[in-house]
């Protein structure tokens, strides 16, 4: 019975430790967070099915426990909260149209492709 209980806790204790034994920021979502964080923000410019061609800038923040980004472009200028998952992140636009952003960290030039509304493509290079 003993055998039992020390294998129970073991194995208890196991996902606990490698939890708590990560540093804050790691793994794939630090790293993308990471490069979102750079000091100047980004351009983007991008296109849409029916030939519309768009940019602007992006700069993303920690604000309190959340991650902000602020836009500007011809849609206007405003601050929406960012959600990060896995290799993407989502957010809503000034005109009120979602993002959805994928990172590729091993692209350098061009880390972030993002839709807009499923209609449209846009790259974000880093200033």
């Amino acid at each position: 019975m003993r055998i039992t209980s020390v294998a129970f806790a073991a194995v208890c204790l196991l996902p606990i430790g490698s939890v708590f034994g990560q540093q804050p920021g790691s793994g794939p979502a630090g790293q993308m967070k990471s490069a979102l964080l750079v000091p100047n923000g980004f351009n983007f410019e991008g296109d849409c099915v029916n030939s519309m061609v768009f940019g602007g800038q992006m700069a993303f923040t920690e604000q309190g426990d959340k991650l902000v980004v602020k836009m500007s472009s011809s849609g206007g200028t405003c601050d929406s909260a960012v959600e990060l998952s896995g290799n993407k992140i989502q957010f809503t636009g000034c005109t009120g149209s979602f993002h959805i952003v994928v990172y590729n960290p091993a692209n350098k030039e061009e880390p972030f492709k993002g839709t807009l509304g499923g209609r449209c493509g846009y790259t974000m290079k880093p200033k």
